[in-house]
């Protein structure tokens, strides 16, 4: 199916991280053929910047204003891409989920992290959360200071028994196609009950072979621990993508149908936690696939 490619959007908190998000999209708008909005939403009540401009709310955006446009020229120049601007105001995660959802974004690119990149450090911040829960398009959160991907050509795809798959994979052989990308199929197991190694290792050999019907490079592999030694499933996902040195993982937000809505399972936000690898989230349900 083909799909338009409208705007890549950057929220934009003028940190370092939001300079290094900046520089991967720009990588993805040269691949897409796209532009980029960067997308900055003042908090309403902030009390700190409602006393540094005299509670003047038109003080506030002009400065905002400008402070985009210098930091956009700066990489207008370098990339030649296309970036656009634009201020806001209201919650930050809620302005840039409707604003994604308005413009038929293709993609929005955020900072998952703190800037300390120590395992005890890595958090996913309260609005990082909120953003990749309830905005409909893929969502793509980068550790602060991550190595920078310039491409992306090797997708990993966790799959397990009970989760919803066929989104997943459609979006991955979607993804694959324009980058022209490997996608690696992994599950992980911590039992050494060789009937469910056995029903999970025919699961990911079938969606093997639908990638590879579709002329998509694939590999399937179970990275197992028998005696239950590994701290998670999760991290073990983690630890095989990092090994295999992916440009990307895949998930779903919400893996179970029944589920609350915009509840992140504990598993997707322990991958986003603790990978150093951008990850990209899909909620299900949103993407029709012919």
């Amino acid at each position: 199916m083909e799909r338009y490619f409208k705007t890549i959007l950057v929220p934009i908190d003028f940190s370092e991280s939001s300079k290094y998000v900046i520089s991967q999209a720009i990588n993805f708008a040269k691949t897409l053929n796209t532009s980029i909005t960067l997308y900055h939403v003042i908090e309403e009540n902030n009390m700190i910047t409602k006393f540094l401009f005299d509670g003047s709310t038109e003080k506030l955006i002009a400065s905002v204003k400008e402070k985009l446009e210098e930091l956009a020229n700066e990489y207008r120049k370098k990339s030649k891409i296309t970036i656009e601007t634009l201020v806001d105001k209201g919650k930050v995660y809620t302005k840039i989920s409707e604003f994604a959802d308005q413009t038929m974004a293709s993609l929005v690119l955020i900072g998952r992290n703190s800037s300390d990149s120590s395992d005890e450090k890595r958090y996913i911040g309260a609005n990082a959360s909120r953003i990749v829960r309830e905005t409909k398009c893929p969502v793509i959160s980068y550790l602060s200071a991550g190595e920078d991907k310039k491409d992306c050509k090797k997708i990993v795809l966790p799959l397990d028994l009970t989760k919803q798959t066929k989104q997943k994979v459609n979006k991955a052989i979607e993804i694959a196609k324009i980058f022209g990308a490997t996608i690696k199929v992994v599950s992980a197991l911590i039992t050494s009950d060789q009937d469910i190694y056995e029903q999970l290792k025919s699961q990911i050999e079938e969606v093997k072979r639908y990638i590879e019907e579709r002329s998509i490079y694939c590999t399937s592999e179970i990275v197992r621990d028998e005696f239950g030694t590994k701290s998670s499933l999760s991290q073990m996902i983690v630890d095989y993508a990092e090994l295999a040195d992916a440009d990307l993982i895949m998930i779903m937000t919400q893996q179970e149908k029944n589920w609350v809505k915009f509840f992140v399972g504990s598993a997707a936000q322990e991958i986003m936690r603790n990978s150093t690898i951008p990850v990209m989230s899909i909620i299900p349900d949103v993407f029709v696939v012919d």
